[in-house]
């Protein structure tokens, strides 16, 4: 069997520049588990509670660790105050633990949240 194929051929210069289109779908696959399950604001909220309690050596009370919204599979944490080790440490620790909770479906990006500009939706 003989498949030949047909390709419009034209003298004009090809921009090639022109022809590519934006990428403006939101990557649904970043960081997705094999089941492809994503947390609840709920869930992952409990997450934070438990990981408060089981780590409580880490808080003072003027330490804050709050959920500010899940978007896109990345799970967006405010992290400030004062705490009894470095902030960065404290930062690997929850992100550690989130990890192994829900097996890597989340990027993981240290913001400063106020920088942010992101729209808490308490629903």
């Amino acid at each position: 069997m003989l498949v030949l194929e047909y390709k419009k051929f034209s003298l004009k210069e090809n921009n090639e520049e022109e022809n590519i289109q934006p990428n403006n779908k939101i990557n649904s696959n970043i960081f997705r588990n094999q089941y492809n399950y994503i947390p609840t604001k709920d869930e992952v909220k409990e997450t934070l509670e438990n990981f408060k309690k089981e780590k409580s050596f880490y808080f003072t009370e003027h330490s804050i660790l709050e959920l500010i919204n899940i978007e896109n599979n990345i799970i967006v944490l405010n992290i400030e105050g004062k705490f009894f080790e470095d902030i960065n440490v404290v930062f690997s620790e929850v992100t550690r633990y989130i990890l192994e909770k829900y097996a890597g479906i989340l990027g993981v990006n240290p913001y400063n949240i106020k920088s942010l500009n992101i729209k808490s939706d308490d629903s």
